[in-house]
């Protein structure tokens, strides 16, 4: 079996192949594995911001339809208020004009 030194030689070579082996498979489906699950969080990630954006986009337009019926509605107030006072006469408070004491 065993006869020379370069024989027990080859034995632990193959033995230490077979485990290099071994161990770079095992750290190649960890790797694969990591790069799966990296992969997974990265498409949640863009499903999650693609929604995000969508949201934006609807608040942005429903802002700006307020922003546009709030100009309507203060103009209209704005007119209302100078209705009433000229229908009952009432006069708008003049500011007092600042003075500056020497």
């Amino acid at each position: 079996m065993i006869q020379t030194s370069k024989d027990l030689l080859n034995i632990v070579l193959s033995i230490s192949i077979v485990w290099i082996t071994v161990f770079l498979c095992w750290a190649l489906y960890y790797i694969i594995r990591t790069l799966h699950d990296l992969r997974s969080v990265s498409k949640n990630l863009r499903h999650t911001s693609t929604i995000f954006i969508d949201f934006l986009d609807e608040l942005k337009d429903k802002l700006i339809i307020a922003a546009a019926s709030t100009k309507a509605i203060s103009t209209a107030v704005d007119q209302l208020v100078c209705h009433v006072t000229q229908v009952f006469g009432t006069k708008k408070p003049q500011r007092r004009q600042k003075t500056k004491n020497t």
